[in-house]
């Protein structure tokens, strides 16, 4: 997906009511082991990252992260995991009811690792660090 393409779909997601109006949803380098991050009532993303993934697998992400943003258990990390999953994969057939939602997580899944791939290695405490802004760019 190039960066027009994710402006406009973000752009239709606010539109629709599927993400928050005044949700900032901004680049950062923080979050390119992530590729996608909430903290803060924000969507932080890699923009390099962008190109590995389809537009359907792209809003599927902003969804979840949009989880993260709006509710209190979304700021607490791996415990709202599975209900922000839940929610994005609830909101993804609302927002297009064709698609296959097993295809679309499995292309995720694929897409991730293809990504994941073109960084170097990192532990976890490293992965924190980035994570909170205070790690390697």
């Amino acid at each position: 997906m190039e960066q027009n393409e994710f402006d406009d779909l973000v752009k239709e997601l606010k539109d629709r009511n599927f993400i928050a109006r005044k949700r900032s949803i901004k680049p950062s380098p923080y979050v390119k082991y992530f590729v996608f991050a909430s903290r803060g009532g924000e969507v932080m993303y890699t923009p390099h990252a962008l190109k590995y993934f389809m537009r359907n697998e792209i809003c599927w992400i902003l969804l979840h992260e949009e989880y993260h943003c709006s509710t209190f258990i979304g700021e607490i990390p791996f415990i709202s995991e599975s209900p922000g999953i839940k929610y994005a994969n609830e909101k993804i057939l609302l927002f297009d009811p064709k698609i296959i939602l097993d295809d679309l997580l499995k292309s995720i899944g694929a897409h991730w690792r293809e990504y994941k791939e073109t960084l170097p290695p990192i532990n976890k405490i490293q992965k924190f660090l980035a994570y909170i802004g205070l790690g390697d760019k």
